[in-house]
């Protein structure tokens, strides 16, 4: 626009002379652009009631551009608006509501509800759609995270909607239009005073059609304000009764998200109120649409419930050989205090499972339910690489850490210390750590028994630092560990180890000489032996590898018996 013609534009928007509006609605009707996009800008910046009714009657006409310039400043056209809505007319009704939709009045929503809320008011149904469509993009607005969307204050302007809501429910028997109620929901905090009065009156007209959206709509503040209520164990009971009814994939899937691996105290209260699950039961199509995270919540949610067990354990059976990783290893986890003759297969089955959580869950459970032959199956699971696993079977066989394996050591039988020391090897991956913390200890007889341990174990010959220690303890003070030093080392065939048992002969002690000369002899056979089975026919004169595997009840070691020693 011209500087001419722009100067005269402010100068009408500003201004007190009144007949400046009839100039400016005139040229609202002008073929110009320009023209026309001026006295727009002026008259939404005068406080002049006829000239909004002026832009209000010619909407229809504008283009997109003449929007866009209202859309600059659409709280011009609320009073107009709900002048309007005081028409009977429905052909204005709809005008204005289309208005109020388009341009996002949101301070025209008071007006909007005082005309639905009053009696016999034909045009009640457009009305209340148009408040839903309007709570619908306002709740949009305050769910955005960009700061730069709000340029107003929308939480002052949520309290005085709910407001204006609340009234609207209170008298849904003037209107009957669930719409308003679905408003009302989508804005509701959860301590809502008026929601929570009307929830807990059955007769009330608004107490039907709360329930039933609250059982239904799956707008994402109706869902809010339902799982909401969860965190307040004295909400109405109703509330419990439609979370248990609700089998949408929706809202289980954040029911399950909000439940968690572990509830809250208020949280848990609310399960124990829920009497009823409806998808409660297996193969229901909902856990098919729950992705892993979603299954683990829902298998908390059937256990911290009041449903019947006997449903729940179906359930939990279902899932643990058919859900997803995470929902298996919840289900198995939940099946720990389970009783049945189904439950121990479901266990033994888990051992075997792709995902090792699931295994870990399995594996601390099948000694507590002593299941026929519960030590073998666990021994099985000493060679598997995930660390869950690991940890679960120091849980589940305490005897096999090397902290118990050390305190008992004295008094398990000779015979069956390799296979308990293999074991514990396998169980407990921090025990080369604790075998070179106990080398260094003050008591003789204590860093004995670690030499003794480490040979037991076969880490010897195995952990190039501990060799090294064992070596330096043939120069060790005491007679007592130079000879467990001087008899570990035989299971090295290193030039070190060799060196040092032979400086080891010429020791003060007759019994250390004793000891590393017959380690010496061990070796030269081990390396004789190894050395003949190179011109051996096939599967004569094998030497076995550290790799081989465990020594079973083949060699004499049951392993029920290897445990009852270790334990002793």
């Amino acid at each position: 626009m011209q500087p001419g013609p722009k100067a005269t534009f402010q100068f009408l928007a500003k201004t007190e002379n009144q007949a400046a509006v009839e100039v400016l609605v005139a040229a609202l009707d002008s073929g110009h652009e320009a023209t026309r996009h001026g006295a727009l800008r002026a008259l939404l910046q005068r406080r002049n009631e006829a000239g909004h009714r002026a832009i209000f009657r010619r909407l229809a006409t504008f283009g997109l551009n003449d929007r866009e310039i209202i859309a600059e400043r659409p709280d011009r056209l609320v009073r107009v608006v709900a002048e309007v809505l005081h028409d009977r007319d429905p052909t204005a009704v709809e005008k204005a509501c289309t208005t109020v939709e388009r341009f996002r009045l949101y301070d025209a929503l008071p007006a909007l509800i005082a005309a639905l809320v009053r009696e016999n008011n034909p045009n009640a149904p457009l009305l209340a759609q148009s408040v839903l469509r309007l709570t619908e993009a306002f709740y949009g607005e305050l769910c955005k995270n960009d700061a730069r969307t709000k340029p107003r204050d929308l939480r002052g302007l949520r309290d005085r909607i709910t407001l204006d809501l609340e009234d609207a429910v209170r008298k849904f028997h003037r209107h009957r239009q669930s719409e308003a109620v679905e408003a009302l929901l989508l804005l509701a905090r959860q301590k809502n005073v008026t929601l929570r009065d009307l929830l807990s009156r059955p007769r009330e007209a608004s107490y039907a059609p709360i329930v039933e959206l609250l059982r239904t709509s799956e707008q994402g503040g109706v869902v809010r304000l339902l799982l909401g209520l969860l965190d307040d164990p004295k909400a109405p009971l109703v509330v419990a009764d439609v979370i248990g009814s609700r089998t949408d994939a929706k809202f289980v899937g954040h029911l399950a998200r909000t439940v968690g691996a572990q509830p809250s105290r208020a949280v848990a209260e609310s399960l124990r109120r829920i009497r009823n699950i409806a998808w409660a039961a297996p193969e229901h199509p909902v856990f098919a649409e729950l992705d892993e995270e979603g299954q683990a919540g829902a298998v908390q949610v059937l256990v911290g419930s009041s449903v019947e067990g006997e449903s729940v354990s179906a359930v939990l059976a279902y899932l643990a050989r058919g859900g997803k990783p995470a929902g298996r290893a919840a289900a198995v986890r939940a099946l720990k205090d389970a009783e049945g003759p189904g439950v121990n297969p479901i266990i033994v089955d888990a051992l075997t499972d792709p995902c090792a959580a699931v295994r870990a869950e399995a594996v601390v459970q099948v000694r507590q339910r002593q299941i026929l032959g519960a030590m073998s199956l666990l021994i099985r699971m000493v060679d598997d690489p995930a660390e869950e696993v690991r940890e679960a079977l120091k849980t589940a066989m305490p005897e096999f850490t090397f902290r118990q394996f050390l305190a008992n050591f004295d008094h398990i039988d000779p015979e069956q210390r390799q296979v308990a020391g293999a074991l514990v090897v396998k169980i407990d991956a921090y025990c080369v750590e604790q075998v070179l913390h106990e080398l260094s200890r003050l008591s003789p007889v204590g860093r004995r028994r670690a030499v003794l341990a480490a040979l037991a174990m076969g880490l010897v010959s195995k952990v190039s630092k501990l060799e090294q220690r064992i070596i330096e303890l043939l120069s060790d003070e005491d007679h007592i560990v130079r000879v467990a030093a001087a008899t570990a080392l035989a299971d090295c065939k290193s030039t070190p180890s060799w060196e040092a048992l032979r400086d080891a002969m010429l020791d003060r002690s007759y019994v250390v000489q004793e000891a590393a000369e017959g380690s010496l002899q061990r070796i030269s056979a081990a390396l004789a032996q190894h050395a003949g089975a190179g011109d051996a026919p096939a599967g004569e004169g094998e030497v076995p590898t550290p790799e081989d595997p465990l020594p079973t009840q083949r060699n004499g070691a049951n392993s029920d018996t290897v445990s009852t020693e270790v334990a002793r």
